[in-house]
């Protein structure tokens, strides 16, 4: 019987999806339309196989600054393949709800109430502004961020082999964008000062942007996420080809010159440090000293480099300076509620000494300077509320189920060392940041599940 039933559902959607295509066909252009059929095409795959909708989202994750024009609205690919697995994923869980009677509290919405919470003084702050463009902010990035990559893959994510798959799409994505800022280097004078690892062009189109941080916030995330994989291997060659390819990928991300990439990496790497040794404090903090001398001498010339691109980069401190004076006098002009969500673009091009010396607006350089301007600072203790549960549910889990650190860690780990990163960089409501947590959070459901295998070593 459940069989027909697909047998129907198939050949309801094939019909379906032939007569629409026939009329795009016939009122649209042919490119026009053969985007939308290969949308519906993509749709379908992802119906059927929601877990090929998170891979994809995963792989493509930096892909951000390349943009479709859908009217007025601009989508970064990324964005697009993750709207598809979204419209899908709810598609899916509405049949499974009307017609196999799945009860709607079985899906997994992690820290819902405190997300809930920003969301809605986010909404109220907006509504007191008055402003649609703010409000239409708040679903498009806040919301719509929230569901395509943190609800959707914790419940995509039933089994240890989708997490895997999930991790190794987004370290194979990580690999590509570190060997292709490596190739940049080719192309720059090595004399100049702001010589660095940085994007690339592919076909005249920058996928993930031109800015260096863009690649560093990326690669990042992919340099301590790589170190999960080794929970499904004993391999002790795999293992040191693990170890190997993080160092890599850290020591592009070093190579980027990014601060809030050295920030993020240290702060990641002492995580790890913490959370796997079994040595005293005293002895940990001990070693952290000397790692951290022996760092200074074996990549002096590297500091020294990153010392003389602050001399020669002082525009771009001045610059975040300024933006952080910004937020702080418009958290002082409306302190409660602020101007409402993706309004700091127009504080800054509102402000003429900004205007004056660095030309068009942009958007903060910190996650807390963007919501206490935007939201007030009742909507910046709502985010730092919501920030502290995060990550308080992932450490407390870590030392509830140390069998499971071999996975909870890495990902705890990345997931940290990307929030960490957006305290200076403006990805706070994109991808990059929350498919991080979401993948943690995908192991604390496994582990409640009992389905995730117990390692202790790593």
């Amino acid at each position: 019987m459940v069989d027909k039933t697909k047998q129907i559902i198939f050949i309801i959607l094939a019909g379906l999806f032939l007569l629409g295509a026939l009329f795009l066909f016939y009122f649209l252009s042919f490119s026009t339309a053969l985007l939308a059929v290969l949308g519906a095409l993509v749709f379908i795959i992802f119906l059927f196989r929601p877990e090929i909708g998170l891979y994809a989202s995963a792989f493509f994750l930096a892909v951000t600054d390349w943009n479709f024009a859908f009217g007025p609205l601009l989508i970064p690919f990324v964005d697009l393949i993750a709207l598809t697995a979204l419209m899908a994923f709810i598609v899916k869980l509405i049949y499974q709800i009307t017609f196999k009677h799945k009860k709607l509290n079985e899906t997994k919405f992690p820290f819902f109430w405190f997300f809930l919470l920003f969301f809605v003084i986010a909404l109220f702050s907006s509504f007191l502004n008055g402003t649609l463009h703010s409000l239409w902010y708040n679903i498009r990035w806040i919301l719509f961020t929230y569901l395509a990559f943190v609800v959707a893959p914790v419940n995509i994510i039933k089994n240890e082999k989708v997490l895997k798959n999930t991790i190794i799409a987004l370290v194979a994505s990580t690999i590509i964008v570190a060997i292709s800022g490596l190739i940049s280097l080719y192309y720059q004078d090595w004399r100049e000062a702001f010589f660095r690892v940085q994007p690339i062009p592919f076909f005249g189109v920058y996928p993930i942007g031109k800015n260096w941080n863009l690649l560093a916030e990326f690669v990042v995330v992919g340099a301590i996420s790589v170190l999960a994989l080794k929970h499904w291997t004993a391999n002790l060659r795999l293992k040191k080809f693990i170890d190997i390819t993080a160092l890599f990928l850290a020591f592009v991300a070093i190579l980027t010159f990014s601060r809030a990439a050295w920030i993020a990496l240290a702060g990641g790497a002492l995580v790890m440090y913490f959370c796997l040794s079994k040595e005293a404090i005293r002895e940990k903090i001990t070693k952290i000293i000397l790692v951290l001398l022996f760092i200074a001498l074996l990549f002096l010339p590297l500091i020294l480099k990153m010392s003389v691109l602050q001399e020669a980069n002082m525009s771009s401190t001045e610059n975040r300076l300024l933006l952080t004076q910004i937020a702080y006098q418009a958290a002082l002009n409306k302190p409660l509620f602020g101007y409402g969500s993706g309004e700091f673009l127009s504080l800054v091009d509102n402000n003429m000494l900004f205007k004056v010396n660095y030309g068009d607006p942009i958007d903060s350089h910190g996650v807390f300077q963007k919501v206490m301007a935007e939201n007030g600072f009742i909507g910046l203790t709502a985010f730092v509320i919501l920030s502290f549960i995060i990550f308080f549910m992932l450490f407390w889990y870590i030392k509830k189920y140390p069998e499971h650190r071999t996975l909870l860690v890495p990902l705890t780990s990345s997931a940290l060392a990307a929030y960490l990163f957006q305290i200076f960089n403006t990805s706070y409501y994109k991808g990059k940041l929350w498919l991080p947590i979401a993948l943690a959070f995908a192991v604390l459901y496994l582990i409640k599940k009992n389905i995730i295998q117990k390692k202790i070593n790593i």
